[in-house]
């Protein structure tokens, strides 16, 4: 019996996977989900992090508003531990912003669902589960991302 890893069988299978072309109305239903989630991640990033006005896309996590320089160390320690976890979201949030940012530039420029890449198209099991992907499996698995 032969056994072949996923990554083999996508790498053998690659030429039987065609690219289905998105109709209008499901690209018109992509934009309307990832600016809605845009719009979300945006809430988010507002609640722990101020915009920085020098540089797009970024965000500066908050300091807590109750520190103060009379604060005891455990207060200063447990301020700092929620920065930094803000900080932690923050940066995650930021990433997941700047992915769907690409893909709405992609759909505006009829480039979405091409491979970064290689330039073929990416797979549309791997656009469904992942409609900001922009490697095609072959090279995601190149790159140590999947």
């Amino acid at each position: 019996m032969l056994h072949l890893t996923l990554n083999q069988f996508a790498k053998a299978n690659v030429s039987l996977l065609k690219t289905i072309p998105m109709t209008q109305k499901e690209q018109e239903q992509l934009k309307k989900l990832l600016l809605d989630k845009k719009v979300e991640l945006e809430i988010e990033l507002n609640k722990i992090a101020d915009k920085n006005p020098l540089i797009e896309g970024d965000y500066k996590a908050r300091y807590p508003k109750n520190a103060d320089s009379s604060d005891d160390n455990v207060g200063r320690a447990e301020d700092t531990e929620v920065w930094e976890r803000n900080r932690a979201v923050e940066q995650s949030l930021e990433l997941e912003l700047k992915e769907i940012n690409e893909t709405l530039d992609k759909l505006e420029k009829n480039d979405y669902g091409l491979c970064s890449s290689c330039k073929s198209p990416i797979e549309p099991p791997r656009i469904k589960a992942m409609p900001t992907a922009n490697l095609c499996f072959g090279c995601a698995s190149k790159a140590s991302l999947i």
